[in-house]
């Protein structure tokens, strides 16, 4: 068939059918062509297989959900127990981003003090042990709430905000999350609709709508529309015409005034009638034409008199303005030496010239006086005394004029003795009421503010002394003249 050739398959195929008692077979070109394809087949069928394989493998092994080579960062999350958490188990998602970044490893209770207030005494808290994607770069600020499904079922952990704080999530440091969901959402409704909670939104509502309170808001309601009442039974008292005091009837009597004025208007300025308003301003303007015309007639008799009249007013007015308004404008002027108001200038500054001289002087005096004050003090004072003397001698020559021609006797000279001992005592009691009127004029210009150590004080004093000791030396010597036989 083959040309005497038979392929070697089919030499290993005919001996076993051969002895197996049965007819050899006669193979053509069409059947060895068919065992040869089904041999094909098998082997592209296990390679096939062997493929399949290897992709499963691969999708298990690295595409899988239980293979994640992405580095984990941890941290630690607090829940308080008040709130109304979901169903918590180790191995909940950590949500964020709308991906799934990490998941919780462990949970349990712990008790510690609120976040900023260690002081305080502690509360219990669920504690989670978490961990996420390094790459979502959690802050130490982030919020992480609570959810669960609407349903009920095992909630998950979702990060509602990465944060803001240069620090990285620290598992030293706790974040404290919240509740969410439609079971906080809920709670959140219970606690808005309990009316055994002052402060909830129910409780609110109908302390608004209670009538009795006077601070509510059907209260108020009630109250504006009690005065919206009594505004319209006021306004409907106002408005009824029968009354005499309201508004209505005073404006109806105000309506009938000004018809009446204008009644007597229209008549005042119909034409035609005697004595009213328009005949008068008719008559008025007729008399102001008789003036107009007259006053013409006047001007054209007496047309040359009124050009001599304006002729002579111009001649004043040039004459005034070239022969004494240009003088009086240079004598005027700031730039003319020889001017009035040069001149009265010049005085002033000799006037300026002659008051700082005159300060000066006064100011030199001011300082001899300053300087020499306790010399013209003694000088006044000697003065004052000197005419004492002099006043006291005029008296004695005077009252005893023989005592300019001979010495008196012993006995007058006793007695001389005595009257001047006795002057000398009027004269230190003088002293004494100078003194005390110089200490009145101190305390007077010095408002009574005067200090302990002040230099005008200090001199009295002394003065003060002086006179004492003076008084008590004469009224010794008066007394030592008057024991004297």
């Amino acid at each position: 068939m083959f040309g005497g050739w038979n392929p070697p398959y089919i030499r290993r195929v005919e001996p076993a059918l051969h002895l197996a008692g049965g007819t050899r077979p006669t193979f053509g070109l069409k059947g060895t062509r068919a065992i040869m394809a089904k041999k094909r087949d098998g082997f592209w069928l296990g390679i096939t297989v062997i493929v399949i394989f290897v992709l499963f493998f691969s999708v298990v092994v690295f595409i899988g959900a239980g293979w994640d080579r992405e580095p984990k960062v941890p941290f630690v999350a607090r829940f308080p127990h008040t709130l109304n958490l979901p169903l918590l188990e180790e191995g909940a998602e950590v949500i964020g981003f709308g991906q799934v970044i990490g998941k919780a490893k462990k949970l349990h209770h712990v008790e510690a003090p609120p976040p900023g207030n260690p002081s305080a005494p502690p509360t219990l808290y669920l504690e989670v042990e978490a961990e996420v994607n390094a790459s979502v770069g959690l802050r130490q600020d982030c919020r992480i709430v609570a959810e669960g499904p609407v349903l009920g079922g095992k909630g998950n952990f979702r990060i509602t905000h990465r944060g803001v704080s240069p620090d990285l999530i620290d598992p030293a440091k706790p974040v404290y999350g919240s509740a969410g969901g439609f079971a906080a959402a809920m709670d959140l409704l219970s606690a808005e609709i309990d009316e055994s909670n002052p402060r909830s939104l129910l409780s609110e509502i109908k302390l608004q709508l209670d009538r009795d309170d006077v601070s509510s808001l059907v209260s108020k309601i009630h109250r504006s529309m009690d005065d919206l009442n009594a505004l319209t039974r006021s306004v409907a008292a106002q408005m009824n015409p029968a009354e005499k005091d309201a508004l209505i009837a005073k404006v109806s009597l105000i309506l009938d005034n000004l018809n009446q004025l204008t009644s007597h208007l229209r008549d005042q300025v119909t034409p035609g009638k005697e004595g009213v308003a328009l005949a008068r301003v008719q008559q008025a303007l007729n008399f102001l034409n008789s003036g107009l015309a007259e006053a013409v007639g006047m001007l054209k008799e007496n047309r040359p008199h009124v050009s001599n009249a304006l002729a002579s007013i111009e001649h004043m007015s040039s004459t005034v303005d070239t022969k004494i308004a240009d003088p009086i404008a240079r004598e005027l002027e700031s730039s003319n030496p020889q001017g009035l108001l040069a001149k009265v200038h010049g005085s002033f500054e000799k006037l300026n010239r002659s008051l700082v001289d005159l300060n000066v002087v006064t100011d030199k005096g001011r300082k001899i006086v300053v300087l020499n004050e306790g010399l013209v003090n003694r000088l006044l004072a000697d003065l004052k005394e000197t005419s004492v003397h002099l006043k006291s001698a005029a008296k004695d020559l005077r009252c005893n004029p023989w005592r300019l021609l001979y010495r008196p006797s012993p006995e007058a000279e006793a007695q001389l003795n005595i009257l001047d001992s006795a002057r000398a005592f009027s004269e230190a009691a003088g002293r004494l009421d100078d003194s005390v009127t110089q200490l009145q004029a101190l305390l007077a210009d010095q408002s009574g503010g005067i200090t302990s150590d002040d230099p005008e004080l200090v001199t009295l004093r002394k003065q003060l002394l002086e006179t004492f000791d003076r008084f008590r030396t004469v009224e010794q010597a008066l007394w030592k003249q008057l024991d004297t036989p």
